[in-house]
Parts: C-alpha cells; sequence; structure tokens
C-alpha cells in the first residue's frame, strides 16, 4: 500500500511542475530541462525538446 500511495504523490508532483511551467504562456529551457531531471529522479524520463519549440530569449 505504501508504495501505491508514493507512486500517486510523485505523479501529483511532476503534474503539478507540468502545469506550473507554462503558466507564463512560454516554456523556457532551463524550466524544461529542471521538469527532465526530475522526471528522471522519479523514474519516467522525458525526452529532450527540439531546439525550434524553446521560446525566444530562453
Amino acid at each position: 500500500m505504501t508504495l501505491f500511495k508514493n507512486a500517486f504523490s510523485q505523479i501529483d508532483v511532476q503534474q503539478a511542475c507540468v502545469d506550473v511551467i507554462p503558466a507564463d504562456g512560454a516554456i523556457h529551457q532551463d524550466e524544461y530541462e529542471l521538469l527532465r531531471t526530475l522526471a528522471d529522479c522519479l523514474g519516467c524520463p522525458m525526452p529532450p525538446m527540439a531546439e525550434h519549440e524553446w521560446c525566444p530569449g530562453s
């Protein structure tokens, strides 16, 4: 049961980050890289974002 509860808390943490990062209408490279690092630590790695998808000035 503890493992099941921990899985939900990890998903909640990652989802919160996914919800907050684009709140300003843009996803900046450093924000996405931080999300990738968190996802990797949680055992759910994410692919890198293509360079043409970055916001100007990120």
